[in-house]
């Protein structure tokens, strides 16, 4: 059981923008109404069901809001509940960006790396308690082993992460190996894959890329995609019948691997396709199985045939064609990457985080125009990412490409900074505007080969979802 909620290391860049801080300003921006959706349950891998994905679970948060009117339960699927406290300071506002901010504005400031932030994807599920939004929380945890749900390690680690009051965690029981409670005055109920709950009411339904990671190993003991059917045969014979299904990559906050990312494609359109589970799946599902198993089989010669056939075989598919690039990058074959990476990037704009590994690799390999090069890519395909404009500004300033760096720093000037996340961003940037005041003579030679390697492992860990061993 894993409750560890990590951010992306481009989150956490050493400039130490996030902390916690005083009061932030009152929102003044225009307010919207939320127009209720009817409710139209659907039986989930019998009927097609439309979904909506996102890059955070923070933004399911638009789609939840327009059920609110029917009470619904919420089922989450996810290694983590979701429930870190809104801070005090921020609940008024929060609870005016659900009830009256357009979906824009909800998404954009639902990331940490927003300058303006105002909710953070672990703080989902209690800003949608508060706001009204469920009735009823039903958490699945992943499990990688046959072991039943332990109540007490649960309630000790939720207890030390704050989901729940004392008194609350002091009243969870554990019985037919479902935990029963209640959670800020809404009942809880906490099981793995195989307790299934029962539910009695309106149902929406949130799928997070973190219950997979958590339950996979490799494929050899714990195939993906037998994963994928065994939650699809498992939920369908649960009977459920969702109002609304949500599903979040997570990629960009969480250590997720971006090798990954088809997991969340893959069963969106199983859920939508339901005829699937019986067969006839898209060509690549099938290839791209096959090469993760070449692959922990050490036979990389057919790994990368089967990638290069999938990637042929389904042209449209975004993971197909990452997956390509990748082999392409160990291949030592630069420009064929970067191309196919452009493709899939145009199909599923997510995997633009690539970019920040390859940057980072280029200045190890002292290839700074390329680096900057993508990194200029990266916070195009993530406009609102502020943090990431901070890290380009200053790795231009060390480098002494101080005019290019000014421009960077004269759009973030014109931000508004949140005072609770971001409570030394002023501070910062006017040390840098300082720094880039003094015209550098550092040397901007570049003696070595443009980056050609696979990506560093901070974005793609080799140990994450069927990347191939070192």
């Amino acid at each position: 059981m894993c409750f560890k909620y990590p951010f992306h290391a481009s989150v956490l860049f050493t400039l130490m923008l996030c902390g916690y801080g005083c009061d932030f300003q009152k929102d003044s921006g225009p307010s919207v109404t939320i127009a209720q959706v009817a409710v139209t349950p659907k039986a989930l891998f019998q009927e097609p069901i439309v979904t909506q994905s996102f890059e955070l679970a923070s933004g399911a948060l638009t789609v939840w809001r327009r059920y609110s009117a029917a009470k619904p339960a919420l089922l989450l699927f996810a290694a983590h509940p979701l429930l870190n406290p809104v801070p005090e300071p921020l609940t008024e506002q929060v609870g005016q960006l659900l009830s009256s901010r357009d979906d824009t504005e909800l998404l954009r400031r639902g990331t940490s790396t927003a300058a303006d932030a105002l909710l953070i994807s672990p703080q989902t599920v209690s800003a949608a308690i508060e706001g009204g939004l469920i009735s009823e929380l039903l958490v699945v945890l992943p499990s990688l082993d046959d072991k039943p749900i332990s109540l007490e390690k649960f309630s000790k680690r939720a207890s030390a992460a704050g989901f729940f009051s004392s008194e609350d965690a002091s009243r969870l029981t554990l019985e037919d190996g479902v935990i029963r409670g209640s959670t800020r005055g809404i009942p809880l109920r906490v099981s793995y894959l195989n307790a299934l709950p029962e539910i009695d009411r309106p149902l929406l339904m949130h799928i997070d890329l973190s219950y997979f990671k958590e339950s996979y190993v490799n494929d050899i003991k714990t195939p993906i995609y037998d994963l994928i059917y065994e939650f699809a045969t498992a939920t369908k014979g649960a009977g459920y019948r969702p109002t609304a299904v949500t599903l979040s990559y997570s990629n960009q906050e969480v250590d997720i691997s971006l090798s990954s990312r088809f997991v969340i494609n893959d069963l969106a359109t199983l859920i939508e396709n339901p005829a699937y589970l019986e067969g006839g799946t898209p060509a690549s599902w099938a290839l791209r199985a096959s090469a993760l198993y070449a692959s922990l089989m050490f036979d990389e010669e057919r790994s990368r045939i089967l990638t290069e056939q999938a990637a042929a075989s389904t042209p449209d598919d975004a993971a197909a064609l990452f997956d390509l690039a990748l082999v392409r990058f160990q291949e030592n074959l630069p420009e064929e990457g970067f191309a196919l990476l452009e493709q899939a990037i145009a199909l599923d704009a997510g995997y633009g985080l690539v970019y920040l590994d390859l940057a980072d690799q280029g200045q190890n390999l002292e290839q700074w125009t390329k680096s900057f090069e993508l990194l200029e890519k990266a916070t195009t395909i993530f406009p609102d990412n502020a943090v990431l404009r901070i890290r380009l500004a200053g790795d231009l300033i060390q480098r002494g490409r101080v005019k290019e760096a000014r421009r960077v720093l004269k759009a973030l000037e014109k931000l508004e900074w949140s005072e609770f996340y971001h409570p030394e961003a002023r501070a910062l940037l006017e040390k840098m505007q300082q720094a880039a005041k003094v015209e550098s003579v550092l040397p901007l030679a570049e003696t070595r080969p443009v980056p050609s390697g696979k990506p560093r492992s901070r974005t793609l860990p080799p140990s994450h979802m069927g990347m191939p061993p070192q």
